[in-house]
């Protein structure tokens, strides 16, 4: 998928392979720190990064089914990432047939150029190549930012669920939108 932003930067997103690992790793550890940097432990933060946004950590969910990974790309350089999986929802999800949008981050110099909905779309495709009947995840009730952001991708809150970062305990509000 290619979405032309201006006449001179060009936005493609794509299945990520292992290839991209690293990269991928290295947006989600960027965007996950300066997200959590100031409510998390840096002990709590280097656990999380190590568990979920490592190389290592990025292959191995690469190999789990109904799991994978998107990379988005502006001008050939990485910009973002999205985690997606089709699966079983939480139960104030209104449709079990959902796809969840596990991860999605944007390198903060590449933000505000659409990217972030180009990655919601890609995903929200995935689901409906899948038979999924909608799109869900959980972001960080201090996230007015993120919440923002979903409210205006079509998301609407439908519960809380509990989002650990090491031994830091937050709440995520549970968001879902309709399949078009």
């Amino acid at each position: 998928m290619h979405f032309a932003i201006t006449r001179t930067r060009q936005i493609a997103i794509r299945r990520a392979d292992f290839d991209d690992a690293a990269a991928i790793a290295e947006v989600g550890a960027v965007s996950f720190g300066t997200t959590y940097a100031a409510s998390s432990t840096a002990t709590d933060i280097a656990v999380h990064l190590e568990q979920f946004f490592s190389p290592a950590a990025v292959r191995a969910a690469m190999g789990v089914p109904d799991c994978g990974y998107l990379i988005a790309t502006i001008d050939e350089k990485p910009a973002g990432m999205a985690k997606w999986r089709h699966g079983s929802a939480p139960g104030a999800v209104p449709e079990s047939n959902s796809i969840a949008l596990q991860q999605l981050y944007i390198l903060p110099a590449f933000q505000r150029h659409g990217l972030g909905y180009a990655c919601v779309d890609a995903v929200a495709e995935i689901g409906s190549l899948r038979g999924a009947h909608g799109i869900w995840l959980s972001v960080w009730d201090h996230a007015d930012w993120a919440i923002g952001f979903y409210r205006k991708a079509g998301f609407r809150e439908v519960g809380t669920t509990d989002f650990r970062v090491g031994e830091t305990l937050h709440t995520d509000l549970l968001m879902w939108s309709p399949l078009r």
